[in-house]
């Protein structure tokens, strides 16, 4: 995946690959803040932090893909 994002022929599409790349980063980031805060339920926060470790395992090991994306969006669901 990696060498797709950095071999691109326009910034559009340099930008739309970080992004996908940092997104389950910020999911993460978030539910470990708001954990740490103590500014939502601990449910909450670590229904964020699964659903963002889901995404970036999807994403990382595409062969599990009809596993982990379901999961990460349940998770996230559930963390609503």
């Amino acid at each position: 995946m990696m060498k797709t994002i950095w071999h691109t022929s326009t910034p559009q599409e340099l930008t739309a690959g970080l992004g996908a790349l940092f997104f389950p980063v910020t999911a993460i980031l978030l539910g470990i803040g708001l954990l740490r805060a103590k500014a939502v339920s601990t449910r909450t926060a670590a229904m964020l932090v699964i659903g963002g470790v889901c995404f970036a395992t999807a994403q990382a090991a595409e062969f599990q893909m009809q596993i982990f994306y379901p999961l990460a969006a349940l998770s996230w669901l559930a963390g609503m």
